[in-house]
């Protein structure tokens, strides 16, 4: 197995292969990652929408609104957090 492996990584075609599936990864990866970052944007925004309806004080006009207020939310945590010295790693 090992063998074959060396055979696939020194020989000239192999090498193209090797890049197009090592491309392949990169881009499921950043994909898995977007789309990771953007459903836990979708939750933050319904979590403050949600905040909302329970408070008298606080209203939100919509769902782009509420996606925005999350954001700002989770962006003044890692101010917060950063200032203090907590890691992220503490949770």
């Amino acid at each position: 197995m090992i063998r074959h492996l060396l055979k696939l990584v020194w020989s000239r075609r192999g090498s193209n292969g090797l890049v197009a599936a090592e491309m392949l990864v990169s881009f499921l990866v950043l994909l898995g990652v977007l789309t990771l970052g953007l459903f836990y944007l979708v939750i933050n925004g319904l979590m403050f929408a949600l905040a909302a309806s329970l408070l008298d004080g606080l209203r939100v006009a919509g769902c782009l609104p509420a996606i925005l207020g999350g954001l700002v939310m989770a962006l003044f945590n890692v101010l917060i957090r950063v200032l203090r010295g907590d890691s992220a790693a503490a949770d």
